[in-house]
């Protein structure tokens, strides 16, 4: 039974089910997703880790390397990239897109876990995770001003109101502050001042963790009252910590403002954020993938007033990038065009037809890509009812009787549909991004600075940070090879002209001073790499003392030289080690506590430091710091210091400014853009024959990362998924016309057709890429679409003896003899 003649016999049910129809589709409309691309939740975890004061190549071999040893076993894992700089480590995973992010975020926590016995215990915190891209630029970006409170206290603000807020927001994925840090105390010591106290910077340390125990003090029970303990053991101001007592010489009190200068400062002075030439805190908001961008943004205005009332009035919010408004009028844009066509077709059917069509229209979210294919599936169903309309409309000319729905089951009978259901994105291939032009330049304005101008493509590929669209990343096991190896590989890119914006992240101008232990000189000397380590780390790292315990946050107690100090590196010389901070045996135990020698004769063995330091420690424990000083905090009598220069040389050298490892293997990516009118494909050629003409050595690879890799894997998909359609469309007019023979003729149509596509592209300058292909596809479907009546009008013809060539004729025509 006909589908068609049951809705043409029962002509009351067939309305009201399509007003049915119509109402599900405007409630659907009202409530579907809105973005400008449609929902591909590409698994991608983000992991943080922080040291202050540790190099690029410290943090990629004590905390990068450990946590890719776990991670890289979880299950499903596709790729895994990190980059370690001077202070964090961000690690980047992407998983199939079979697996949960979920799921996947449950075992990263359980390898983040597994792998904390092998971290540093100098980590600030356990290493977190987000499930959020890097890669992905913010939804929404805001500035906070103020002309008369200081910046940290602005971002104290942000962090405490601002951000918690934000972050409850239905499809936000990650808010983060930049600009400032959150307020701490600041202890700049002068090292000569301590020379001539005899006092080491563990001493100061251990003086600065034991201000702050904030430890519980327990209850009084008395006749059937409750009495708990409390005290004034948190110095909470910077105001607190100026009198503290570090030590005693000559029977008078050593207070801390004697050999360094307290003030109320940040935690780290080394981040500054601007907006509009002003200092700022900068608020950017990550969006979840999934979520909808323009409701979520929209809910973020509304939040606005009371955020902002909220604030201090000396806080100023301003808004200055918001992704929803290049959405919002893209949207508009085509829902205009979708109207207008549909309006114009409709009024064209009435006009030469007189009558009214019915389009239902359905899609998953409202984006660019669901809209283009209603604008084009809006022309297929319109062109359908043409085609039927004036088969009926033939039909009731001829005689037969419209209303007894004879016609109408005729004429319908004439018609076919073809569905194409595109396979998954990760099976396809994406489109090149189009370049920027002149914006991707290098800036030559200023010695020793580059800057890249990138506009990212809508769906990007991989998590992978770079300078430009695409990227090819070489690999190998000696770090020094395969930097050389990069710049070689760099330079014979950008003489390509099929290439444009090479860069890599390679970047080896980082200044270093090479501080060499003399280690037999410390051992006579009884100092060891670790006393000499923490000295360093105390004077020129920020290096957090002690935590001053707030209602809404925890802030620190920061140590380091005076500025005068730490901005010259003639400073080191004037850095004196003490002694007393450890045993000549080292050890990696700190001591927050130091109980005194019992007397002068055993001071002088080693095995006596050693029984004192294990007292120290079981004192340490009791004051519940798990990473405290190995000094005194109080100190009682003069130590023996030893200057720096005496134990070590100083010698100036270079470093990377970042290390990047992909798997588990240092990694070196080379970026790069394309001109105008080159397509990726022969610029993957470019890359591949530069390549094999430098001959690296074996222990040298490379490999296309991101949108490149995709294109190399779906280029044979691409070839196989028009043949697949081309099949399809074979089968479904086959088995219309029962024929082997007719369906050829249809589709002989299609190579003029596939000619004209191609010159069109050619003439318009645009490339052969997957959107090219599937408006080829829409054109040949529509070609297909008109080419049918026609074969089915000559058939019809040649069964009444009418030759083929006046078949295709119109009726009435001279030639066809039919009136």
């Amino acid at each position: 039974m006909s589908v068609t003649g049951l809705f043409i016999r029962r002509p009351v049910a067939t309305t009201l089910l399509t007003l049915a129809c119509v109402l599900c589709g405007v409630v659907g409309y009202l409530t579907l997703p809105v973005a400008d691309l449609p929902n591909i939740d590409f698994p991608v975890i983000q992991v943080q880790a922080q040291e202050p004061g540790g190099s690029p190549e410290q943090m990629a071999s004590s905390v990068a390397a450990p946590l890719e040893r776990h991670l890289g076993e979880i299950a499903g894992l596709e790729e895994m990239t990190s980059q370690s700089s001077t202070g964090p480590v961000r690690l980047t995973l992407q998983f199939a897109l079979s697996r949960d992010v979920n799921g996947a975020a449950r075992d990263v926590e359980a390898a983040i876990q597994a792998a904390r016995a092998d971290l540093p215990t100098t980590l600030r915190q356990n290493p977190q995770y987000s499930k959020a891209n890097p890669n992905d630029p913010p939804a929404l970006l805001l500035a906070l001003t103020s002309d008369t409170m200081p910046l940290p206290q602005v971002y104290d603000q942000a962090s405490s109101l601002i951000l918690p807020r934000l972050s409850q927001v239905r499809g936000v994925g990650l808010v983060q502050l930049s600009g400032s840090a959150l307020p701490a105390v600041r202890v700049e010591i002068d090292p000569q001042a301590l020379y001539k106290f005899g006092i080491g910077f563990e001493d100061i340390r251990a003086a600065l963790a034991s201000a702050n125990a904030y430890t519980p003090k327990g209850f009084i029970d008395q006749d059937g009252q409750r009495l708990t303990l409390e005290t004034n053991d948190q110095a909470r101001d910077a105001q607190a910590y100026r009198d503290l007592v570090i030590a005693y010489r000559n029977g008078r009190a050593v207070r801390l403002t004697d050999v360094a200068q307290v003030v109320d400062g940040v935690e780290d002075v080394r981040n500054a954020g601007y907006y509009n030439r002003k200092p700022a805190i900068v608020v950017q908001v990550f969006m979840q993938a999934g979520g909808n961008i323009v409701q979520a943004l929209d809910q973020i205005h509304a939040e606005m007033p009371q955020l902002e009332a909220g604030l201090p009035a000396a806080i100023r919010m301003q808004t200055f990038m918001d992704r929803s408004m290049t959405i919002r009028a893209s949207l508009a844009d085509t829902r205009m065009t979708l109207v207008l066509s549909v309006v114009l077709v409709v009024l064209t059917v009435l006009l030469f037809l007189g009558t009214l069509g019915v389009i239902s229209l359905l899609g998953y979210s409202l984006d660019n890509m669901s809209l283009m294919a209603l604008t084009i599936s809006t022309g297929f169903v319109v062109d359908d009812a043409i085609v039927v309309l004036e088969n009926v409309t033939r039909h009731v000319e001829k005689g037969d009787p419209p209303l007894r729905g004879r016609a109408a089951r005729r004429g319908s009978s004439n018609q076919g549909n073809l569905f194409i259901v595109l396979p998954d994105k990760s099976k396809r291939g994406h489109p090149p991004s189009t370049t920027i032009g002149n914006l991707n330049r290098r800036s030559h304005f200023m010695p020793g600075h580059g800057s890249h101008a990138l506009l990212r493509s809508a769906i990007r590929v991989g998590a992978r940070p770079s300078n430009a669209g695409y990227q090819y990343t070489l690999q190998g096991n000696d770090t020094a090879a395969l930097y050389d190896w990069t710049q070689k590989l760099v330079t014979a890119l950008s003489a390509q002209p099929e290439l444009a914006d090479v860069s890599s992240d390679v970047l080896l101008g980082d200044l270093a001073l090479d501080v060499a232990i003399d280690r037999d000189t410390g051992a006579r000397t009884q100092l060891t790499p670790q006393l000499i380590a923490n000295t360093l780390y105390d004077a020129y790292g920020q290096r957090p003392a002690s935590i001053i315990y707030n209602h809404l946050h925890q802030y620190r107690v920061v140590m380091e030289a005076a500025p005068r100090f730490w901005q010259d590196p003639a400073s080191l010389r004037q850095v004196w080690v003490s002694v007393a901070g450890g045993t000549a045996q080292g050890g990696t135990q700190a001591n927050t506590i130091r109980v005194p020698l019992a007397t002068a004769t055993t001071a002088t063995t080693a095995a006596a430091q050693s029984a004192a330091s294990f007292t120290n420690q079981i004192a340490n424990t009791l004051a519940g710091d798990h990473s405290a000083s190995n000094g005194s905090a109080v100190s009682t009598g003069a130590e023996t210091m030893v200057p720096l220069q005496v134990v070590s040389q100083t010698t100036p050298g270079n470093i990377a400014l970042a290390v990047n490892h992909e798997g588990q293997a240092v990694a070196a990516t080379i970026s790069f853009n394309l001109p105008t009118g080159v397509p990726l494909g022969r610029a993957i050629q470019v890359v591949d024959a530069q390549v094999r003409r430098l001959k690296m050595p074996p222990s040298i690879h490379g490999a296309f990362s991101g949108n490149a890799a995709q294109l190399q894997n779906s280029a044979s998909s691409e070839t196989l998924l028009i043949m697949a359609a081309l099949a399809a469309v074979y089968m479904v007019l086959g088995i219309l016309y029962e024929s082997y023979l007719h369906p050829l003729t249809i589709l002989s149509t299609l190579p003029s057709a596939g000619v004209g596509a191609l010159v069109a592209l050619w003439v318009f300058g645009q490339q052969f890429s997957l959107m090219a292909i599937i408006g080829g596809l829409a054109v040949c479907q529509a070609l297909t679409l008109f080419t049918t009546p026609i074969v089915y009008l000559t058939l019809e013809q040649m069964a009444r003896r009418v030759t083929a060539w006046r078949g295709t004729m119109p009726p009435g025509h001279p030639n066809t003899g039919l009136y």
